[in-house]
């Protein structure tokens, strides 16, 4: 526990020192996101906090590598993976934050990063095991590679999609890295306790820069390494239980970015837009347009977040079937609630126009 606690303060430390630094390089530099039209904050605000973020993590592991000589045999290759594939993804977020690049880009690059962990370092969603019966496991074959491309390319751009307001993408890392950190300490596994500890501090010290109103915006650099560092954690985990909670349990503390990326892409299927071109309609705008203040849908999500965390921790510490059963229906209860706040009155009634015209036209024939 004492090994947990240091890297958690160590990693905290290192972020609520060095943040002030790049925000004051980020003024000096005029690396600065400026209001526009598109954009709610209406202050010129510093936009490289993600640089203090990257630093922090992976120098507070480095103690832990040299000083720990109880640490788990994959340890250090899975810090060097993440090392390796996330900082494709971070200099791709530091150019995007600096010069700017398109949608092709992006996911080109996250794509490359993501093949680096599947077949350089054999990061693979191979199976899932059923805990609750004989153990019996579903092996994916082929679709391996594709399931596991689109876990990790998804998880990195839900949580750049919900970048959209102050503190709210920080939170809620902080919130899910509090949650795998738990479950890992609950299951035994060092390995991912270290990681999520380590995620933890540096999410928690950043957010005391970026609540509202921020001091500084952690840009693509931060949200985007963020991301693609806890799917592939989430892997990590997977890769030594293979059970289902272990894919369950991001999924489900992760539900408000996951449901927010599935249904942007589905408003824009419904509006003939481009799946990926920016808007203002996420959820946490939905809020905003009901009336509430900046700090009350931050800190709105932040409680959805907090309940699905509860929800899938708990859905690790049962051991009865039914009991895990209904921790699911509650998780879809939420799912469907955030879901459906998510979509106007205006889409909700062509997705039902369009869903009623479907089922008529296949009753018919």
């Amino acid at each position: 526990m004492l090994g947990y606690i240091s890297v958690f303060v160590l990693a905290f430390g290192l972020t609520y020192l060095l943040t002030p630094l790049i925000r004051r390089i980020c003024l000096k530099r005029k690396y600065i996101d400026y209001p526009n039209e598109r954009k709610i904050h209406s202050v010129p605000t510093p936009r490289l906090g993600g640089v203090a973020i990257y630093i922090s993590f992976f120098l507070a592991l480095i103690p832990v590598l040299f000083l720990s000589s109880n640490l788990p045999s994959r340890f250090l290759r899975t810090v060097v993976a993440l090392f390796a594939s996330s900082s494709i993804i971070f200099f791709l977020g530091l150019y995007d934050d600096i010069k700017g690049a398109n949608a092709k880009v992006k996911f080109g690059f996250q794509i490359l990063a993501a093949l680096l962990l599947i077949y350089g370092f054999n990061f693979k969603i191979k199976c899932l095991t059923n805990p609750f019966t004989d153990y019996s496991s579903i092996n994916f074959g082929w679709l391996a590679v594709p399931i596991t491309l689109l876990w990790i390319v998804g998880l990195t751009n839900a949580i750049n999609i919900i970048d959209g307001l102050d503190g709210l993408a920080c939170g809620v890392v902080s919130i899910v890295s509090i949650t795998l950190f738990l479950v890992a300490i609950h299951q035994g596994d060092t390995a991912v306790a270290l990681l999520t500890g380590a995620m933890a501090g540096t999410t928690l010290a950043f957010l005391r820069f970026n609540f509202n109103p921020a001091k500084i915006f952690m840009g693509d650099t931060g949200s985007m390494f963020l991301g693609f560092l806890l799917s592939a954690i989430a892997i990590t985990s997977y890769r030594k239980s293979t059970v289902l909670f272990a894919l369950l349990v991001p999924f489900i503390a992760l539900g408000v970015p996951i449901i927010d990326t599935m249904l942007a892409i589905f408003r824009r299927f419904l509006s003939g837009s481009h799946p990926f071109q920016a808007d203002q309609e996420h959820f946490h705008h939905r809020l905003l347009g009901l009336g509430l203040s900046h700090r009350q849908v931050v800190i709105f999500i932040y409680i959805i977040t907090i309940a699905l965390g509860l929800v899938a921790f708990s859905f690790t510490a049962v051991k009865d079937e039914f009991a895990a059963v209904l921790l699911v229906v509650i998780g879809i209860v939420i799912f469907l609630v955030v879901g459906r706040l998510g979509l106007s009155q205006k889409e909700f009634d062509l997705f039902s126009n369009r869903f009623t015209n479907h089922r008529t036209r296949k009753k018919d024939r």
